[in-house]
């Protein structure tokens, strides 16, 4: 039927994205749109990785007008998705008010990946020399961590790695470097290796 189809597409579109497959992602994504089914929080993710913040936050927002089954059940992730990208782009204002609402709904919402979502809004609201900022993004991998999704818990160890790397943590940087790689390759994901590779051109070369 049209959903099975549709949210077929959906997750395979999120699984090209993860891989950095971008355009198969956005082939799929365009793919169930047109079947009549939607596309988020994956494709909004996309936009704001392309650095299109308005324009996934516009998605998100049309999505959260809805009030289908499928607009209920997934509205918890769907604000999560939303706070994170309205944080990462400094627009504070406009995360705290999703996080409002996914915070008060916490026994509806009691999954591992939408608690993640919302420390990772918290720790982008924190300068990201702020230790808070490090001991949350420490909770959002481990939630991941925790929830069995090994691309997300790897692209949060290559954030704190960054962080560590700022902070003159090479020890620090090289273990989160090291552990996403370990994931990387086990989910086959060019793309994390490719940003993992980035990060460990910044590692000071150890001493013979």
């Amino acid at each position: 039927d049209a959903w099975s189809l549709g949210d077929g597409y959906r997750v395979r579109g999120d699984l090209a994205a993860m891989l950095g497959d971008i355009n198969s992602a956005e082939a799929d994504y365009a793919t169930a749109y047109a079947i009549g089914w939607d596309a988020q929080p994956g494709h909004a993710v996309l936009l704001f990785e392309q650095g299109k913040p308005d324009e996934a936050l516009a998605a998100l927002d049309r999505v959260l007008a809805g009030r289908t089954w499928w607009h209920l059940q997934r509205r918890g992730m769907l604000l999560a998705n939303a706070a994170r990208i309205a944080a990462l782009a400094g627009q504070s204002a406009r995360a705290e008010t999703y996080l409002t609402e996914v915070e008060t709904g916490a026994v509806r919402w009691p999954q591992p990946a939408i608690r993640a979502l919302v420390a990772e809004t918290r720790a982008g609201l924190l300068p990201s020399a702020d230790p808070a900022a490090t001991q949350l993004r420490l909770l959002a991998r481990q939630l991941w961590t925790s929830a069995r999704l090994d691309y997300q818990a790897a692209r949060v160890r290559l954030e704190l790695a960054a962080t560590y790397l700022a902070a003159g943590d090479q020890a620090g940087a090289e273990a989160e470097i090291a552990a996403a790689e370990f994931s990387a390759r086990r989910i086959a994901s060019p793309r994390l290796l490719a940003e993992a590779a980035t990060l460990r051109q910044r590692l000071t070369p150890r001493a013979a």
